[in-house]
Formats: structure tokens, C-alpha cells, sequence
């Protein structure tokens, strides 16, 4: 149905392989890779049994609850190396976006990068103290090219530049922080979320 909640996968898990995902037993999505944010798929509303597999094998899982009219995103995020790699679910919820605006917001997804400040690279900090796993709120910015920067909470430190992060009017993105800061891989991953456009105000 129409208002069914609605789930995809952001698979920011630099060292596992690519995974099925199983709500209730039933797949929904085969051998997401890294890097990959899914489109949405209708589940049930009400309690779900998530699971992560590779290669038929469980690598993670979740219980979750989900509200019918919503949309969600599954991160999954953390090493296999570690024994940290885990499913957490976010709601999407940038509510109505204005054709002439774009509400943003950031999910730090990189297991070993430190709790980050986020500002526009001349202008004012647009979100504080982010940790690993955790997604900001939406901040509603111009619909054009912005550059940003990411800094390790109370520091100048940069530990990421995203340039050119280019958004159109009416949208609504999630940035993903994906990669290591260990091996030089730390990246931006863009997804855009589920929403409803406005017509601006003249």
C-alpha cells in the first residue's frame, strides 16, 4: 500500500563483502556492495526481523520497528575485522523541502574517524559533535554547489573536504562519511531521501 513504511540499505562497511538483506526471512535486496545506497521497498508495518547475509552466511542483525507512512534507511555499518559491523535503522524524515531549497543532512558512517564538526568551508558550522553511527537532523541550505568541511570536534583539524556537493531545489540528500582515515579512504557517499516538495514562496 501507498503508506506502507518504506526501507533501504546504505552498506558503508569498508571491509565486508557485498550482503543480501532479509526482512523476515524474505529478501529484499541481493549482494548490496559497499559503497551502495539502495533504492526503497515497501515492508510491513509493525515489529521486523532484519538480517545481513554473505555468502548464505548471517553477518548481522536487528530487531526494528517501523512506523506505517515513514521511510528508513538500514546502515549498515563497522568492520567484520573487528566483529563491529552492525545494522542501525534511521528515519528519514526531511519533511516538506521548498523547490528553491534542499534540506541536507550527514551520517557518520566511518568506524574510525573521531567525532566530527561539519561547516561550510566559508561560511558557518552546520552540524556539531557527529559520532560514529549517529546522523544528524536536516539543515535546509540554497539549491546550488556548496563546499564542506568536516573537523574533529574542537579542533581546525580537517578531516574531510567535500567539494562541489551540488544540490538541486526540492531534494532531500544524506551524506554518508564512509572509509577509513587509517588507510587515506575516507569518502562522501550520496544518497537522496524520500520527501515532499513544496512549490517556494514567491
Amino acid at each position: 500500500m501507498a503508506d506502507d513504511p518504506r526501507v533501504r540499505v546504505a552498506h558503508c562497511s569498508p571491509d565486508a563483502p557485498g550482503v543480501d538483506l532479509l526482512v523476515d526471512g524474505e529478501t529484499e535486496f541481493e549482494t548490496v556492495e559497499f559503497g551502495t545506497v539502495t533504492e526503497y521497498v515497501p515492508v510491513p508495518p509493525g515489529s521486523l526481523e532484519i538480517a545481513l547475509a554473505a555468502g548464505g552466511a548471517s553477518v548481522a542483525g536487528a530487531s526494528v520497528s517501523v512506523e506505517a507512512g515513514p521511510h528508513y534507511t538500514l546502515l549498515v555499518a563497522g568492520t567484520v575485522a573487528d566483529g563491529e559491523m552492525e545494522a542501525t535503522l534511521l528515519t528519514d524524515a526531511p519533511g516538506p523541502v521548498p523547490t528553491g531549497l534542499a534540506h541536507l543532512r550527514f551520517v557518520h558512517a566511518s568506524p574510525d574517524a573521531p567525532v566530527v564538526d561539519i561547516r561550510a568551508a566559508s561560511g558557518p558550522t552546520l552540524f556539531e559533535r557527529v559520532g560514529f553511527r549517529e546522523a544528524t537532523g536536516y539543515r535546509s541550505l540554497a539549491a546550488t554547489s556548496h563546499d564542506v568541511e568536516l573537523l574533529a570536534t574542537g579542533t581546525e583539524e580537517v578531516t574531510l573536504h567535500v567539494d562541489d556537493l551540488t544540490l538541486e531545489g526540492g531534494t532531500a540528500v544524506s551524506v554518508f562519511v564512509v572509509g577509513s582515515v587509517a588507510d587515506a579512504s575516507l569518502d562522501a557517499l550520496l544518497g537522496e531521501d524520500a520527501r515532499v516538495t513544496v512549490e517556494a514562496d514567491d
